[in-house]
């Protein structure tokens, strides 16, 4: 058995000779990345050479899953498993049956990347330390809400002035998309309502302490609004105890077309968009349905490496409503 074909889909994949008793019985291939660009195509062949002196060459490719058609069956088929975006086709083994993963639908609050990707905040020294992400996650929100009021927006047009003048409490001003110092000014007022404290270089913020960034809200409130928060004070996300904080982030973006913060990996990053695919998988008369679940997150890094967190990470979540 050998592998040929494209070096780098070569690269991309981890070879395991299987045997029995010293016989070569197989080779299994595992993919180890897919091409970053949906137009990637990375082909290489299987060459078999059997006893009796005949040949077979199976053709394979190595894709990024945007490219695939995921309602057709590819036999012979490489998979990545579990990894995020790849998918495999239809299957039987053992007498189960596997059907492939049904397609991506995606969710996004209004103005998607164009607004929420666009606002690039970051941490900055303070007190010691840096600044936190929990204010950066919380100025964020407030940005993109007076960013829509200004813009006019059908539900946030009433609430102008949640960013004022230098981030103060003088006159109404549009909350920048750029960070300066009038969102520095608004990040540090945050942080010292949330109790952000020093944990060595960084700052860190209790899931329990983050409602209390409504006191930056109050004095500079327009119109009736609300703010809501919902966690798992362990943080362990056992027996479903982080559904209701995943079901309010999904929920905000889905239906309210509203950003929410999330905790995920010890980072409170905004989510702003929600995507979710789902297979079945059966075994006779039994059948279960699995879904995935994704948020797209602006991290807060200034708008660098904004990308996709798990659902099964986030054990928080925060949003700013109107009411």
């Amino acid at each position: 058995i050998k592998v040929e074909g494209d070096p780098m889909a070569i690269e991309y994949l981890q070879q395991e000779q299987l045997s029995d008793e010293g016989t070569l019985t197989g080779l299994r291939l595992t993919v180890l990345d897919e091409p970053t660009d949906p137009d990637g195509y990375l082909p290489f062949v299987v060459k078999l050479e059997y006893t009796n002196d005949t040949t077979e060459a199976i053709n394979y490719a190595i894709v990024n899953a945007a490219a695939l058609n995921i309602y057709d069956v590819y036999l012979p088929f490489v998979s990545a498993g579990t990894r995020t975006g790849l998918v495999s086709g239809a299957s039987a083994e053992g007498g189960a049956l596997t059907a492939g993963w049904g397609p991506w639908t995606y969710y996004w609050a209004d103005g998607g990347s164009a607004l929420a990707a666009g606002i690039k905040y970051g941490q900055f020294s303070y007190k010691g330390c840096a600044s936190g992400c929990g204010a950066t996650a919380w100025a964020m929100i407030f940005g993109w809400v007076d960013r829509w009021a200004a813009a006019g927006h059908y539900v946030w047009a009433p609430h102008w002035g949640i960013y004022r003048v230098d981030g103060g409490l003088g006159a109404d001003a549009v909350a920048p998309l750029i960070q300066d110092e009038g969102v520095r000014n608004m990040t540090r007022e945050i942080r010292d309502h949330i109790n952000t404290y020093c944990s060595g270089s960084q700052g860190s913020t209790k899931f329990t302490s983050m409602i209390d960034a409504y006191k930056y809200v109050l004095p500079r409130a327009t119109a009736a609004w609300r703010m809501r928060t919902r966690y798992d004070p362990t943080g362990l996300c056992w027996f479903g105890a982080c559904t209701s904080a995943r079901n309010l982030a999904r929920n905000s973006i889905i239906y309210d077309r509203k950003p929410a913060i999330i905790a995920a990996n010890n980072h409170y990053p905004m989510a702003y968009g929600y995507a979710s695919r789902s297979k079945k998988t059966c075994f006779l008369w039994w059948c279960k349905t699995t879904t995935s679940r994704w948020f797209y997150v602006n991290n807060g890094w200034y708008g660098n490496n904004n990308g996709w967190v798990s659902w099964g990470d986030v054990s928080f979540a925060g949003v700013y409503e109107d009411n």
